[in-house]
């Protein structure tokens, strides 16, 4: 605060005191010095200065510019420590030198239990994830909980010999789970950071990134396969392949947002240099010339630019879709771009085509 640094920084400091400190304690308590873990926090509070993180009534003045960051940390801390029977919550008061705001969540979230709700109600994962937000000591149960969460339901969605009894249309909605909370996640920078205070990076991306890995089309079947096995995870029941492009783009979105954040290589997230998605961290910003591309890839750009481009067209064909995997779409897209500079340039597009053809198909 007083190098008036981001909120988001400070808020990062107060979820490892608030979310991480209590819990390491409690692995602590007992098995290294005789004393209480009441005495311990009673006795490291008398150290901390009460000018820096003032009671509520001493900060009226934060409260009204919203600077409210610091004044909650020892009442949070304090709370977080009785949530996890560090310290008894009627000695609260006595250690802050005033009644507090708001005592202890009424609730000690454990992961087998948030595991049992987010099983039986998807939705609540988003729940959970939004009361990340509120750091209050529930955040490593939550954060172990949405990781399990998210690894169960990707191997659960490739690993039809072990969940037989999933239907077609189950297999489905496991890849629109993945989408609605990969697209949650994305959206909130700061729960990532609260999450890699509990987890590590490649325990949550490697599982995606092996996921998108495997992803393959069966065109004779119309259906996604995973590395020709009987593990299949179906397209929509009208065969349309864009929705697999939107399901795709979700999970490799909340990737790129950790690589991008943290500023992580591939071998940060445990996976093979010729995988999918360390090709393009390494290589996808880069575009190739023609005499670079295959057959294949050439094939697949053409589709793509005329796709995008031909005026008697209204939107991506189906066919567009179905010819070109989205791992191989995600690597041609620098070569997509600057061969539409180069047609721009040479007078072969117009600048209107191009607006149309990126703002109206790739939208529809």
């Amino acid at each position: 605060m007083y190098r008036n640094e981001p909120r988001e920084t400070i808020l990062c400091f107060k979820s490892f005191l608030v979310n991480k400190i209590p819990l390491l304690l409690t692995h602590l308590t007992g098995s290294i010095f005789s004393l209480t873990s009441e005495f311990c926090i009673t006795q490291a509070l008398n150290h901390v200065d009460r000018n820096a993180f003032p009671a509520f009534s001493q900060s009226f003045d934060d409260l009204i510019s919203n600077n409210t960051a610091l004044p909650e940390v020892r009442q949070d801390f304090l709370n977080a420590c009785a949530l996890h029977n560090l310290i008894p919550s009627n000695i609260i008061a006595g250690l802050l030198g005033e009644t507090p705001m708001q005592g202890p969540p009424q609730t000690k979230y454990t992961k087998i239990e948030l595991l049992k709700h987010c099983k039986e109600n998807f939705e609540k994962v988003n729940m959970f994830i939004d009361e990340l937000e509120n750091i209050d000591g529930n955040g490593g149960a939550i954060v172990t909980a949405i990781t399990e969460v998210r690894i169960r339901f990707t191997f659960h969605a490739l690993d039809l010999t072990v969940v037989q009894f999933l239907s077609h249309l189950c297999e489905t909605q496991m890849t629109m789970y993945l989408k609605t909370l990969c697209n949650h996640l994305s959206k909130k920078p700061q729960t990532l950071d609260v999450m890699l205070q509990f987890t590590s990076a490649a325990s949550i991306l490697k599982p995606l990134c092996q996921f998108l890995e495997d992803w393959r089309y069966d065109g004779d079947q119309g259906k996604l396969s995973i590395d020709s096995t009987p593990r299949t995870i179906f397209l929509t029941q009208s065969g349309e392949y864009q929705p697999v492009y939107d399901e795709f783009g979700a999970i490799l979105t909340l990737i790129l947002a950790f690589v991008h954040r943290y500023n992580l290589h591939f071998y940060d997230l445990d996976i093979s240099q010729d995988s999918f998605v360390a090709q393009l961290l390494e290589r996808g910003h880069l575009s190739m010339t023609p005499d670079e591309l295959d057959d294949e890839q050439g094939r697949q750009l053409g589709n793509w630019l005329r796709g995008l481009y031909d005026s008697d067209k209204d939107g991506l064909s189906n066919e567009v879709f179905s010819s070109c995997r989205p791992q191989q779409f995600y690597l041609i897209v620098p070569t997509l771009f600057s061969q539409t500079v180069y047609a721009c340039y040479a007078d072969v597009l117009s600048l209107d085509s191009v607006k149309g053809g990126l703002e109206c198909k790739i939208s529809s």
